[in-house]
């Protein structure tokens, strides 16, 4: 059998991704729009393979893309070896896995991002807080925390004092107005500035993303600031512009939502304690396990 040459580049992509649409929209797969429009969605060179072999007939018994993803990079590599071999496609090189999961695996406190506390002068809410039945122990603030510990985590919200943000999940697009999938509302991040680390570049774009993730009533699908990072270092070691991938990345997701539904959440657990969230903006908290995501907005 002829080994077909790797697909997860941006142009051979499409055709997959046309044919995920149709599969969706004919009824014969329509589990999400992860699965639906899976190539948009992929963060990783395996996570792109994966999908590959998902659009062939031997890809058919594959777990979606959110169990897929749940899997280390060993472990992916292990469930796609026997339908990616039967259906003649490549999978990355291993050295590529292993890179990956060591930044993965790396200190969560290396990859925190670097926002300040709110402003605590900040207007208050008109509404009353809800009074909780208990309140977490908050541990001592950390360096990037500052303010955090005085919150409490109550999985559907979390309250800071008289102000209170509440889990943001996906939305169905009768709740969204018609111009967040217009031509004007784009992803676009400016250029890194020189001498910039590229965590300060990350930390301060990082708020740019989830702002237009949500925009598209996207809450619940959104990347941790440790897989963002360690997507940027994948797009960039394979000689990519990181900039215009999530620029294109984000005009797929609008034009694949806008014509389909999707689940409100794909996975109903919540954050462990209050020590897993930061603030991101003044209106924004997000708290991550690494591999998951929860944002939470006031």
């Amino acid at each position: 059998m002829t080994t077909q040459k790797p697909r997860w580049r941006t142009k051979t992509r499409r055709k997959w991704q046309f044919a995920g649409l149709l599969a969706f929209s004919s009824g014969v797969s329509n589990t999400a729009l992860a699965d639906a429009n899976c190539h948009a969605l992929a963060r990783t060179d395996l996570e792109a393979a994966y999908c590959d072999v998902r659009a062939t007939p031997s890809g058919k018994k594959l777990p979606s893309l959110g169990d897929f993803r749940k899997n280390t990079p060993t472990m992916q590599r292990l469930i796609l070896k026997k339908p990616a071999k039967k259906a003649g496609i490549e999978i990355p090189e291993q050295n590529a896995d292993r890179a990956l999961e060591q930044k993965m695996a790396g200190s969560a406190a290396d990859k925190k991002i670097s926002i300040q506390e709110p402003d605590g002068k900040q207007a208050r809410t008109n509404k009353s807080p809800p009074t909780p039945a208990s309140h977490p122990s908050a541990p001592p603030p950390r360096i990037g925390f500052s303010g955090i510990s005085r919150c409490s985590l109550l999985k559907n919200q979390i309250q800071c004092g008289y102000d209170y943000y509440l889990l943001r999940v996906n939305l169905q697009n009768d709740a969204l107005t018609p111009a967040v999938f217009g031509a004007e509302n784009r992803l676009v991040f400016p250029a890194r500035n020189t001498g910039e680390s590229q965590l300060e570049f990350l930390s301060r774009i990082y708020p740019q993303y989830i702002e237009k993730m949500l925009a598209i009533g996207l809450g619940d699908s959104t990347m941790s600031f440790t897989r963002f990072a360690a997507t940027y270092d994948a797009v960039e070691d394979a000689g990519g512009d990181f900039n215009t991938r999530f620029a294109a990345m984000y005009e797929m997701l609008k034009k694949e939502k806008s014509h389909n539904a999707i689940r409100t959440r794909y996975n109903h657990n919540y954050p462990q304690n209050i020590s897993a969230c930061q603030f991101l903006t003044s209106t924004i908290i997000v708290c991550d396990n690494v591999t998951q995501n929860w944002i939470y907005e006031r």
